[in-house]
């Protein structure tokens, strides 16, 4: 998984807490939908633990009636 390699090599820092959290039930989506969101999911972590200089990053999924919802949160410092 992403943010356990990407934790693994944090340049001696400590790493950040990770999680990650799924809500509702998860369902098939499209292949280029799933491919899109998957690449986007991957460059917010991967940011977040590379700029962020975070203590906790979170990234939580919610499967809605009739909408996804990719979220990725972290305590570090903004833009």
């Amino acid at each position: 998984m992403l943010g356990k390699d990407l934790a693994s090599i944090h340049n001696n820092q400590k790493a950040p807490d990770f999680s990650v959290q799924v809500l509702g039930t998860p369902r098939d989506l499209g292949p280029l939908v799933r491919n899109d969101i998957f690449l986007l999911a991957c460059e917010a972590v991967r940011n977040a633990f590379q700029h962020a200089n975070a203590a906790r990053i979170e990234v939580e999924v919610t499967y809605g009636p009739r909408q996804l919802r990719l979220r990725v949160r972290d305590n570090g410092r903004g833009i």
